[in-house]
């Protein structure tokens, strides 16, 4: 379908339209899908996002891919009772292709993944998961000695969060007897926040990769128990990473003893 010019309205309503059948989105993720079946323009998404949100049919709300746009009550209404004045043809077609594409950006928006470039030509992976309420539950800086490529990282990452979250849970809180011995580069520090939650700093830097992991707790108690146990088990929750990330250093590259600067 190639795009035409429309009237402001109309490109405002079918941005109202989108967002209503797609659920939250950042601005990447809409441009997108709009992109994708030559809907609406970069430019033109972003004036029409701006407008939106200044008449407060939209709100952003913080996350790490960006902010996400959503319909305020007053965007629900107007989209509501207007949508039919966008062309038939638009309607169907965002109606039939955007359900597939919201699961896609729900599973990115849950589990957002990233790299950065570190001095030394060292490669730091940033993965976090989110809650339903897109609150930060779990942040885990990994570094690893050599730039390997981060190719496939998001899609690995989203696949395997929830197991991972799942299973550092369980070693912190599983008996320190069953493990070997502890690991001395493991250091644990509590960070209580003003809303009464505990962030636990967990890091271990020895043979790559360096990993800093941050735990959002509700109890304060349990975020020290976790932190005494920390030692016993860094090297298994290292391995598992390892494990579910495909983590590869290239070959005759030293492994770096340094850890991931704290969050």
């Amino acid at each position: 379908m190639s795009r035409r010019l429309i009237p402001d309205t109309e490109a405002r309503l079918l941005l109202l339209l989108t967002l209503r059948t797609l659920g939250p989105a950042s601005g990447a993720q809409l441009n997108a899908f709009l992109t994708e079946y030559d809907l609406m323009g970069y430019f033109d998404l972003q004036l029409k996002l701006g407008e939106l949100t200044d008449q407060l049919q939209v709100t952003a709300l913080p996350h790490p891919l960006g902010p996400l746009y959503q319909l305020t009550d007053e965007g629900l209404f107007v989209v509501n009772s207007y949508a039919r004045r966008i062309p038939q043809s638009r309607r169907e077609l965002i109606e039939r292709e955007a359900p597939a594409w919201a699961e896609r950006f729900r599973l990115e928006q849950q589990a957002p993944a990233g790299t950065r470039m570190l001095p030394g030509r060292r490669l730091m992976l940033e993965l976090r998961l989110m809650s339903g309420r897109n609150a930060e539950i779990l942040l885990i800086r990994l570094t690893l000695a050599s730039p390997t490529t981060g190719a496939g990282l998001q899609e690995r990452w989203q696949a395997a969060a929830a197991e991972v979250y799942a299973e550092i849970m369980q070693a912190l809180s599983g008996d320190a007897s069953e493990e070997g011995g502890s690991s001395p580069e493991a250091e644990a520090r509590l960070d209580p926040q003003p809303d009464g939650r505990t962030l636990l700093i967990l890091t271990a830097g020895g043979e790559a990769p360096g990993v800093d992991i941050t735990l959002s707790l509700r109890e304060e108690g349990l975020a020290r128990s976790y932190a005494a146990r920390w030692p016993f088990c860094a090297k298994r929750v290292k391995a598992l990473l390892a494990r579910e990330l495909s983590l590869t250093e290239k070959p005759g590259q030293p492994a770096s003893a340094e850890a991931p600067a704290g969050s």
